[in-house]
């Protein structure tokens, strides 16, 4: 088995944090970068978005 930590230090006036993430002895380091995207749009997805602007600078969706 091997242990992989994933590491979030989201900024200042924020706790830095860590998951350790158990993957078979026969995962890749391509295995590994995709389940470790994947984290990471996990954490911060509902920070970012984007919409199109209409001519009066507003319009979500």
């Amino acid at each position: 088995m091997k242990r992989v930590v994933f590491y979030r230090n989201p900024g200042p006036g924020s706790q830095p944090y860590k998951e350790v993430v158990n993957f078979d002895d026969d995962a890749t380091e391509a295995d590994i970068t995709e389940a470790y995207t994947d984290w990471v749009w996990q954490e911060i997805g509902e920070q970012f978005t984007w919409y199109f602007e209409d001519e009066n600078g507003g319009g979500k969706g």
